[in-house]
């Protein structure tokens, strides 16, 4: 694994590759792009821990990380 991140663009289409995997999946309340050594991974936030998810450290080179966050909630 390389310690540099991402580019932009290509850390934008893992992350929509990824988002269409985990489609309808309760444990991911969101998926996006964050910076990362300089340049860009995919974040996947979690309202539980899933371990049965066995998300991959990466895709394509470019780094996953995921968060536990819990729910979302309107304040």
């Amino acid at each position: 694994m390389s310690s540099v991140g991402a580019d932009l663009e290509h850390a934008r289409a893992v992350k929509d590759q990824l988002a269409e995997c985990l489609r309808g999946e309760p444990a991911v309340n969101g998926i996006g792009v964050t910076r990362h050594h300089g340049g860009w991974a995919v974040k996947v936030n979690l309202v539980r821990p899933a371990p049965q998810l066995r998300l991959p450290k990466q895709i394509d080179g470019v780094e996953i990380q995921t968060d536990l966050i819990g729910p979302i909630v309107a304040q």
